[in-house]
This record gives C-alpha cells, sequence and structure tokens, in this order.
C-alpha cells in the first residue's frame, strides 16, 4: 500500500482508535490490575483483532517513537517512511561527514594475507605449525616502527611460524621470491631483538609449539593497519577480525604474479 493511500485512510481510524484504547487499557491496568506490560500486550490484541484499522495506529505510533529515539541520538529524519528500512539494516557505511550518500560501498584495497605463502611453504615441505596445531597464526607488535601517513603509524606486527635453521633458509628464497605477498621474513631468530618480550603471549592469534633447535621467523602481518588504527583512534573504523580474510577466486600460486601485472591500477 503506497504512502498516499496509508494517509487518507488512517485519520478517521486513528481518532476512533485513541479512546477505545485507552479505555481498554485503563480497564486492564487499573480494574484488572495487570502489570503495563501484559495490559498493553492485551490492549493491541483487542484493539488489532476488533479493528484491523488499529495497525495504522500502532504503526504511526512506532514511528513516532523512533523518531523520537533517533533524535535522542542526534540522527534527523527526513521520511518516517526509511524507519522500516533502517531497521532491517545491520551494517551502516557512512563517508567522513557520517551522510549515508549511497548503498553501494566499494572495496578499493585488499591485502595479501600470510595464507598465501603459507601454502608455498607447505608445497616446500616446511611445517607450518599453526596449521598443524589448528590454530591461529601467532602475531606481534614488535619495536619495528612503520612510516607515518597523516594520523596512521604504529609498530610492525609481524607473524611468526617457528622452523628449523635449515627451513628458514628456505623459506627465506620461497617468500622472497613473493615480494607482493608479505615477501621474504623481517627477522629470523630472538624475538627480543624486535621488542618481543614473551614469544608465548601473542598480541593477536594463538601461540604454537617452538621445538628444541627451531628458530622464530617473523614475516611482515596485515594486521600492521590495525595497530595504526588503534593509534589513530578514528571514531569508526570496520576491519576484519585476525584470521578471517577476504577469500578471492585467484589462486594462491597466481597472486603475486596478478598483482604484479595490475599493480599502480
Amino acid at each position: 500500500m503506497d504512502k498516499e493511500s496509508v494517509s487518507s485512510r488512517s485519520g478517521f481510524s486513528v481518532l476512533l482508535v485513541i479512546p477505545l484504547g485507552a479505555v481498554m487499557f485503563i480497564k486492564e491496568h487499573l480494574w484488572l490490575k495487570s502489570p503495563v506490560a501484559d495490559a498493553v500486550t492485551s490492549t493491541v490484541g483487542s484493539i488489532v483483532g476488533m479493528i484491523p484499522e488499529g495497525l495504522y495506529l500502532l504503526t504511526s505510533l512506532a514511528l513516532v517513537a523512533s523518531v523520537i529515539r533517533l533524535a535522542n541520538r542526534r540522527t534527523l529524519v527526513h521520511d518516517m517512511g526509511c524507519i522500516e528500512t533502517l531497521a532491517r539494516v545491520d551494517t551502516l557505511c557512512v563517508d567522513k561527514t557520517g551522510t549515508i550518500t549511497a548503498g553501494e560501498p566499494r572495496v578499493t584495497d585488499i591485502l595479501p594475507a600470510s595464507g598465501v605463502s603459507e601454502e608455498a611453504l607447505m608445497r616446500a615441505g616446511i611445517e607450518v605449525r599453526h596449521i598443524a596445531m589448528g590454530r591461529n597464526v601467532p602475531m606481534y607488535k614488535t619495536n619495528i616502527m612503520t612510516k607515518p601517513c597523516g594520523p596512521f603509524s604504529g609498530p610492525t606486527v609481524c607473524s611468526m611460524r617457528p622452523m628449523t635453521r635449515e627451513q628458514a633458509e628456505l623459506a627465506y628464497k620461497i617468500t622472497a621470491a613473493m615480494p607482493n605477498v608479505h615477501g621474504a621474513p623481517v627477522h629470523i631468530g630472538d624475538p627480543k631483538d624486535i621488542g618481543i618480550a614473551d614469544i608465548m603471549r601473542p598480541d593477536y592469534g594463538d601461540s604454537v609449539e617452538i621445538r628444541e633447535g627451531e628458530v622464530c621467523v617473523f614475516w611482515p602481518c596485515g594486521v600492521t593497519p590495525q595497530a595504526a588504527i588503534e593509534n589513530a583512534k578514528p571514531p569508526i573504523v570496520i576491519t576484519h577480525s585476525p584470521g578471517h580474510m577476504f577469500i578471492t577466486d585467484i589462486l594462491n600460486s597466481e597472486l603475486n604474479d596478478f598483482l604484479e601485472a595490475h599493480k599502480g591500477e
């Protein structure tokens, strides 16, 4: 039913239903001593059952209540019909001024995740410990600082995979050939050298077993932007949860070359 039809039919119905609803509520609450919630439920059920036009009143009251609640949150309602749509929304994207300009948010950049290079490591026979243990990769804030960009700056977050020294050398060669998907490790050896006090207490993700004779190998991590966001403290930001990434239809083995071919676009 369009808005004009609702408006033309609701006026008389509201005038009729309001006093009837008030009488029924008073009877339930004051005379029958029903709790307020039960009295409202009974009144609404009776009105809608006897006079279907009561739905117009209930709809109007619901819209008015919604406008008041939004006004308390400093939100101006231009068209009451938008409230029904807003009630079905669980994620709202706005521009930097807070204005809802379009319902078509666009993805402009995606940072490759470390899982791309992990597949290459496993093909080479290197065990990726957190995968073998069924855990999220351990990630740490380091003392390697990023280059500031406007309000955004902070520590480089690194993911860690323990392996033997020989495997670390092979892992370096494999990932160095993939500069567009995290590239080579930034540190191999003592975690304290890059500001990590306790390797068993990652800042993000889960700790993993480090066996005797293994070294810690650290790669730059896609959670680094989130550390910069923590420092910048914007009023709102939408980002991913560590270990939960966007999945594309590009194969891991093809991603580095794909990104190289599209660099600068």
